[in-house]
């Protein structure tokens, strides 16, 4: 293995602005801690300022870590969370009060901090990276600017390992921006032309990617999967929490898109409730997004919803895995995913789950999780309608399911790179 190894920090430091993650942005952090905690080797940071790429010692490295974690509130209980205690409170029966949100002054405040503590904007020239280095590219940010990895271009010495989420742009671009599959397509042929290997989480991206590099006569490129580990934020997740294990809730994780589907379980509770059926409430944690008109009208027109939807953004990810670790059931009903944190999570933390029925959950889900027909509504109402009571045989079924489950375990580097040598 190499004596040296640069992680590029772009996507970290721009998410800072952000004030919570999503969960692109801890696969990134995931990977920094790992890089920190057991490479052998000297560790770096690269950040691809406007003014060009400038790398950061290990002492640096390690601040901006904390800082982020701080500014994430990665590390407390979620008690700590501004926006907890709110939605404990909806969900256990107590209309009342408004959602505090973190100021955004504080986290301008926080991150002038961190930038202040940690000497960011100095750094070192790229061309001090010592020889035959290792550069690990997780969050892609650098490939979407040319000028941001142009000088690997140069340093032919250094050996490329880029993580790549998906291909969902490409794979499935109706469920994003116009545009959104070219920009995309030229981030994806600069990762193949400068990376050495790359790293997946599935082996549903793997072949797509093989596919890919095939059928536009690209270069082969050494492909390692490796599946994402849960939080280590889930250990928060097991406190108990007597009031929330009684309340009758399920949840959703996920930025409000076209592409996760909302719209489904709405349209159930919505219907449901109109019939006069009884429904736990229905958690959607996410911030919301591009393409979901009819689910954002929904939330914000039909009355009927109004008793049974809690809508909450920019949970911290300890409140977030305490949340679910008490909820009924968790919810993913997306058209396409190049993943699926959330159901790993709440497969982890024996939580039943209802997804979508899709190549990539069949392979995470390890037949853990109840995969539903995304066309068949009737289905998914009655399979949530018969999870909502946990003495039900169908819930300790899916219990039991869930409690099968296998966790991938956390990133070890020496077996990330392991196809390197």
């Amino acid at each position: 293995m190499s004596q040296a190894l640069a992680i590029d920090l772009t996507r970290l430091f721009v998410s800072l602005a952000r004030g919570r993650p999503r969960g692109i942005e801890r696969v990134d952090l995931d990977y920094c801690e790992a890089a920190l905690r057991d490479f052998t080797g000297d560790v770096f940071g690269i950040i691809a300022y406007p003014w060009g790429p400038r790398m950061l010692e290990r002492g640096t490295l390690s601040a901006l870590v904390q800082g982020v974690r701080a500014i994430w509130a990665e590390d407390g209980p979620a008690s700590q969370d501004a926006q907890f205690d709110w939605v404990r409170r909806k969900l256990t029966g107590d209309p009342d009060g408004r959602p505090r949100r973190p100021r955004g002054r504080r986290i301008v405040t926080e991150i002038g901090r961190v930038v202040t503590r940690t000497g960011l904007r100095r750094g070192r020239s790229i061309n001090d990276l010592p020889r035959s280095a290792i550069y690990l590219n997780v969050g892609q940010v650098g490939f979407a600017v040319d000028r941001a990895t142009a000088w690997l271009n140069q340093r032919r010495d250094v050996r490329v390992v880029s993580f790549l989420h998906d291909l969902l742009p490409l794979h499935s671009p109706e469920w994003f921006k116009a545009g959104n599959q070219a920009y995309f397509g030229r981030v994806l042929d600069r990762l193949v032309a400068r990376s050495d290997l790359i790293v997946v989480s599935t082996e549903t991206t793997a072949d797509q990617l093989r596919s890919h590099l095939e059928r536009h006569d690209l270069p082969d490129r050494k492909i390692s999967v490796r599946p994402l580990a849960p939080s280590a934020a889930l250990g928060h997740a097991r406190s108990p929490d007597p009031e929330l294990s009684s309340a009758s809730y399920m949840m959703m994780c996920g930025t409000i898109e076209a592409r996760k589907n909302h719209i489904l379980p709405l349209l159930i509770w919505r219907d449901q409730l109109r019939r006069g059926v009884a429904m736990p409430k229905l958690l959607i944690a996410g911030q919301r997004g591009w393409g979901a008109a009819a689910a954002l009208d929904l939330l914000d027109r039909s009355d009927v919803l109004k008793s049974h939807v809690v809508e909450a953004s920019r949970l911290s990810t300890p409140a977030l895995m305490h949340l679910m670790s008490h909820a009924r059931a968790v919810l993913v009903p997306s058209w396409s995913e190049g993943y699926g944190l959330p159901l790993a999570e709440a497969l982890t933390l024996g939580v039943p789950v209802i997804a979508s029925d899709i190549p990539v959950f069949r392979e995470v889900a390890q037949d853990s999780a109840l995969l539903t027909d995304l066309l068949d509504g009737p289905q998914w109402r009655r399979r949530i309608t018969a999870l909502s009571n946990p003495q039900s045989p169908d819930w300790m079924e899916a219990q039991g399911m869930a409690a099968r489950y296998r966790p991938a375990l956390p990133i070890r580097m020496a077996q990330a790179f392991a196809e390197l040598s």
